[in-house]
C-alpha cells in the first residue's frame, strides 16, 4: 500500500525491500573478504551485505583466490541468484613489483573485481 500526496507517491514500509547479499571467501584471506564486503556496501548502500553462508533469497557472492604469492594475488567473483543461476566474472590480478603485497591490496582487488564484474546489483 502507498500513501499518495497529490502527485507524490510514498511507498509504505511493506513496499520497500532490501536486497540481501551474502559474501563467502572460502580460500581468501580475511582482509580481502572484509574489503569486498566494504566495497559492496559502498556500492549498494541500501543492501544488507554480510559475510556468511549462502541464503536462498540472497545474492550469494564468493571471492575465489586463483593464485597468490608475496607480490601478487589473482581473484575472481562467482555468484548465484535466488533462482539458482550461477555465474562467474573475469579474473583480476593485483601485483606489487619488487615488494610484498601492500596494506591497500585488499581494497585494490575488491574495487577492481567490482569494476570488471557485471554483478546483478
Amino acid at each position: 500500500m502507498a500513501l499518495s500526496l497529490g502527485a507524490l507517491s510514498v511507498p509504505s514500509m511493506a513496499d520497500v525491500s532490501t536486497q540481501s547479499i551474502r559474501v563467502s571467501c572460502e580460500n581468501a584471506p580475511e582482509e580481502y573478504c572484509a574489503a569486498l564486503v566494504a566495497a559492496l556496501s559502498a556500492r549498494s548502500p541500501k543492501a544488507d551485505v554480510s559475510m556468511g553462508e549462502s541464503a536462498a533469497d540472497a545474492l550469494n557472492i564468493e571471492l575465489i583466490v586463483l593464485d597468490r604469492s608475496e607480490s601478487h594475488i589473482t581473484g575472481q567473483l562467482a555468484w548465484s541468484t535466488s533462482d539458482g543461476q550461477r555465474s562467474e566474472g573475469p579474473d583480476m590480478t593485483v601485483t606489487v613489483m619488487d615488494a610484498k603485497l601492500l596494506a591497500r591490496s585488499p581494497n585494490d582487488l575488491a574495487q577492481g573485481l567490482l569494476t570488471v564484474t557485471k554483478l546483478p546489483l
